[in-house]
């Protein structure tokens, strides 16, 4: 096993670790921790930043700097300079009574096999962009409500796609996709050709 050393310079030799070991930074007291790796021409740390009480995964030595991402108090992951989330290499699913899901988990899902009306998505984070696939009658609450998509309600079949952005307190829908709808060319209705300007996708664009 590799020696330790701390930032006074002096040498920790570990010579044994139990299984069951519990290894821990801190002492509870109002202070930053941070294990930080000291490279030849780069450093990284993983460290607590107790001003924020967030967990950053980062370059350099300093927290709140050139950071890439960190696991907050609410258990949710923020990409600081991207965002990018997933939900185990798979989608997620809305529960049948939940008309307010969470999707702080993923990016990627699916509605219950019911009907339901769903009036917003909870626990999303600015910039975030959903895409729901709805696999029954859906209906998104559009007027009265966060989910922003003009002046009437939308109403899904199974089948249908829509993708919603998230600006930190309105989901603004950005497509939507009739699975019914002749998609062969642009705004449907057949005849596509081989010209690449043309979008093999049907989409409903709301400001």
């Amino acid at each position: 096993m590799g020696d330790f050393y701390n930032r006074g310079g002096g040498q920790l030799t570990v010579s044994e670790i139990a299984v069951d070991t519990t290894a821990t930074l801190g002492d509870g007291d109002t202070e930053d921790n941070m294990l930080a790796f000291d490279g030849n021409t780069v450093d990284y740390r993983i460290g607590l930043d107790d001003g924020t009480d967030r967990l950053e995964f980062g370059v350099g030595t300093t927290h709140g700097t050139t950071t890439a991402f960190v696991i907050t108090p609410e258990a949710q992951i923020s990409v600081e300079d991207a965002f990018a989330t997933n939900i185990g290499g798979s989608f997620g699913t809305f529960s049948s009574s939940d008309t307010t899901p969470s999707v702080a988990t993923g990016n990627l899902w699916k509605t219950h096999a019911s009907g339901q009306t769903l009036t917003t998505f909870d626990d999303g984070l600015t910039g975030q962009t959903v895409t729901v696939i709805s696999t029954a009658a859906v209906v998104f609450d559009c007027t009265s409500t966060n989910l922003k998509a003009g002046s009437a309600d939308i109403t899904t079949a199974a089948g249908d796609v829509t993708v919603w952005t998230f600006d930190g307190t309105n989901w603004y829908l950005i497509q939507f996709m009739d699975v019914s709808a002749d998609m062969s060319s642009v705004g449907g209705g057949g005849g596509a050709t081989n010209d690449d300007s043309n979008l093999i996708l049907h989409m409903q664009m709301f400001a």
